[in-house]
């Protein structure tokens, strides 16, 4: 196996503080992270260096993918996210505090499962603050999916739209986390397993949503989207 060699520390503040975009998304490697902000993996790499410095482009890249205050990002003042945190049109409640949040146009299965997850796609969308920190989310962690499929119900419904908190990877007893599988999204119940490896469990009862257990050699190519921590079904 070839070990990825380890990243530089930052020379300076700000690069410092594009380092901690990418930690905040739950450090993605570098290239895909590049990919997100139309750039290189060694241009983001000098910027996370302190060996460059972005230009407009990228600072407006940040600002529109991700909800990063470019103020914040330039001179280190201010909130990360306090640039596009603020409505500034009038709406149901006069300063309503709305964050972007990534919304992904794609459905997750509780049942087969769906076409591998390609952040590239994913949409923002603004939604409240008091919202996001009633469930315990940040904007950056969170992305935002669809359900199709009825074997995580009743818990889960099928067009149940899904608050993912990317941040939360490690597997616990008993939570529901959107996984890619092979190529495959889904969104399952977890049991941990005495031989360190993983059951998939249905929430709905009957024998056209059974066990499907994932053997300790075959860890390693599930990929954990992250955790399941609020699910609104439709009327």
């Amino acid at each position: 196996m070839v070990l990825a060699k380890p990243e530089s520390d930052p020379k300076t503040p700000l690069g410092a503080r594009i380092r901690s975009i990418r930690k905040h998304l739950g450090d993605p490697d570098r290239e895909s992270f590049a990919k997100m902000i139309g750039i290189s993996k060694n241009t983001i790499a000098f910027y996370e260096r302190g060996e460059r410095t972005p230009d407009a482009t990228v600072l407006a890249a940040y600002r529109e993918r991700f909800g990063v205050d470019t103020n914040w990002l330039i001179t280190g003042e201010g909130d990360p996210f306090g640039d596009t945190s603020k409505n500034t049109e009038a709406g149901p409640s006069e300063g309503a505090d709305i964050v972007n949040v990534r919304f992904q146009d794609l459905r997750v299965s509780a049942g087969p499962g769906l076409t591998v997850l390609d952040e590239r796609n994913a949409e923002m969308i603004g939604l409240s603050r008091r919202i996001l920190h009633e469930l315990g989310l940040s904007p950056l962690q969170t992305l935002i999916m669809m359900v199709d499929g009825d074997s995580m119900s009743p818990t889960i419904t099928d067009g149940a739209v899904i608050f993912v908190n990317r941040n939360e990877r490690q597997l616990r007893e008993g939570k529901v986390y959107v996984l890619s599988l092979a190529g495959d999204l889904v969104v399952k119940r977890i049991q941990l397993n005495f031989d360190g490896g993983i059951t998939l469990l249905s929430d709905a009862d009957g024998p056209a949503f059974p066990p499907r257990k994932i053997d300790p050699v075959d860890i390693e190519h599930v990929n954990v989207v992250g955790r399941v921590v609020c699910a609104m079904s439709p009327v």
